[in-house]
Parts: C-alpha cells; structure tokens; sequence
C-alpha cells in the first residue's frame, strides 16, 4: 500500500529532425531544422519533519508550541511542457529556441495555524505556482580555420545544448 508520501513521476520526449528528410528544400543553405517536445513531471516529497510538531524552548526551560505538523501532505507535483526549434544555417549559424511551462501543485508551504491549536503555523499543499520560459541562443563562429570561436565563448557564456566546432568549408 502506497503511503501519502509517494507518488510516480514519468516523462517523454521527441524530435524530428526535418532537414533529413528527402523532401528537405536547400539543404546546404538551411543545414539542421529540427523539432523537439517534451513532457512530464517531477516532483518534491515533504520534508520529513513536517509531519512532527515542533516547538522551542522558552524562558526558564519551557517548551512552547511552534509548528503545527501535518501527517497528511502529499508531495509537491511539477507537471512541464517543454517545446523548442533547433535551426542551423549553412552548416555554420545556429539558432535554438525554446518554450516551456511548468505548473507546481500542491505546493508545501507554512501556513497560519488557528489561534486555538497554540501553534504559530502549519504544514499544507497549499499553494500553485505557474512559470512560462522563453529561452533563445544564436551561435555564430567569428574566427576561421584552426582558431574557431563563438560569440558565447567570448562572452563567457557556455552553450551546453549546441557545442560543435565549425569545420573549414
């Protein structure tokens, strides 16, 4: 039997890479279309304590209540959609651009407990959180032959997503 505590987390991808295809028009100038999509979720178990009532110690030794536990939280669930567009152009500039959108239920958060528990807060699934990404990165060799260089490395910025070193054409 399942605890309140677990839950499963799954996630797909895909890509098409359009300019193999032999329909593909002026594959030399436009070098690399490709699509790509994915889905899924994650998530964040409680912390273990949360389910546990805490409490500090007073003046003169006294112990006084201080957050309320909650044995019932499930954990937090991050469902994201992830799509994006690699694009290369005569085998030399690239362009990638990405969307994603990432919805956080049950999000845990201490909350204000009733007056009458003692306790300042408590634990809940309380809260929603929605964030919407656009992410673009152009890549463009600014030195030829034996000493090729991106704009990124010259800025310090590490292009994690698309390394390749631009071949002498």
């Amino acid at each position: 039997v399942p605890s309140v505590w677990e839950e499963p987390f799954g996630r797909v991808a895909a890509a098409w890479i359009a300019s193999r295809e032999p329909w593909w028009p002026a594959p030399d100038a436009f070098s690399l279309f490709k699509l790509r999509a994915s889905q899924g979720t994650t998530g964040q178990r409680p912390r273990f304590t949360a389910q546990y009532e805490t409490y500090t110690i007073g003046t003169g030794g006294t112990l006084n209540p201080d957050q309320l536990g909650n044995r019932l939280l499930k954990p937090e669930i991050n469902k994201e959609l992830e799509l994006g567009a690699d694009m290369e152009f005569f085998g030399r500039v690239a362009f990638n651009l990405s969307h994603s959108k990432a919805v956080i239920n049950r999000q845990i958060l201490p909350v204000t407990a009733s007056s009458a528990s003692g306790f300042s807060s408590v634990w809940l699934n309380a809260g929603e959180v929605t964030n919407k990404t656009w992410e673009a990165s152009l890549t463009v060799p600014i030195l030829g032959g034996n000493a090729i260089a991106k704009l990124g490395d010259l800025a310090g910025v590490d292009d994690l997503h698309h390394r390749r070193w631009w071949p002498d054409r």
